[in-house]
């Protein structure tokens, strides 16, 4: 019988600023450059059990910890793609633009990247389909 608690919340502290990032206690942390202090502790409170995190919200769409890859991307600001997965769930972020599919991050690319980004953001996405099918 599956339990009806919601997801636990921890309560965060003040953040500390640590190398040009807005850091909670459990190591999230948000670029100073994009994010106020009070923007990122507003964030840190809508995490469900994460730690190591960076620049992210919400992110209640896994019950537990998913595998990982980011990458900050050449010819970017301040942009770190990041693809998640678990039990064959996928996401990918990148900056405001979120997606469930290696193929939607390459579509999206090829629309938005200039074409001198574009191999960048193709190796991301193969190098992505390699960690999630091995």
């Amino acid at each position: 019988m599956k339990s009806l608690t919601p997801p636990r919340r921890i309560k965060t502290k003040d953040m500390k600023k640590i190398n040009n990032y807005w850091t909670d206690e459990r190591n999230n942390k948000w670029n100073c450059n994009l994010y106020t202090e009070e923007q990122a502790e507003k964030l840190s409170k809508t995490m469900d059990d994460c730690s190591d995190c960076s620049d992210c919200s919400r992110c209640s769409d896994y019950k537990s910890n998913p595998d990982r890859y980011c990458k900050r991307l050449s010819g970017t600001v301040n942009k770190l793609a990041q693809v998640y997965w678990l039990n064959g769930n996928i996401q990918v972020v990148f900056g405001c633009w979120k997606g469930t599919s290696i193929d939607e991050f390459r579509k999206k690319a090829k629309e938005k990247v200039s074409k001198d980004q574009l191999p960048a953001f193709m190796k991301f996405a193969d190098t992505s389909e390699y960690l999630i099918t091995t």
